[in-house]
């Protein structure tokens, strides 16, 4: 059975023309085909590529707060604010008293409201995209 009714009522000369011009175009499609089997390989690479990227930056995001950290670390430990080796007779309220200082002096606005309990943990503030 034929897919094309029109096709049965064709000599041998008209049927031929028709299969070299579907051989023809089945050719045109084969390259087209490469030519897109070639995109979607360089389309792989390059999303491959943007998620090693995405893991790179994120490490070196790490680092850089690995850094900011032990370097705020060495500042207090620096003005004795922090450290294993604090100045004997240093009181707990007066080292948070220096804490206060010790941020003030690089124009970081903090307040600490002596009178309400004192959260003991460290928190990490990072600002972006400022001119």
């Amino acid at each position: 059975m034929c897919m094309w009714q029109d096709d049965e009522v064709l000599d041998a000369d008209q049927l031929n023309e028709r299969l070299a011009s579907e051989r023809a175009r089945q050719q045109e499609l084969d390259k087209q085909l490469a030519a897109v089997g070639e995109d979607v390989d360089a389309a792989r690479e390059r999303q491959r590529l943007r998620r090693e990227l995405d893991e790179s930056r994120s490490f070196t995001a790490s680092k850089e707060q690995t850094l900011s950290s032990r370097m705020r670390y060495r500042y207090r430990i620096d003005h004795d604010v922090s450290g294993p080796n604090l100045p004997v007779g240093v009181s707990f309220n007066s080292t948070l008293k220096a804490q206060a200082s010790v941020r003030g002096n690089h124009g970081v606005m903090h307040r600490i409201d002596y009178a309400k309990p004192v959260v003991r943990h460290e928190q990490i503030f990072k600002i972006e995209g400022l001119s």
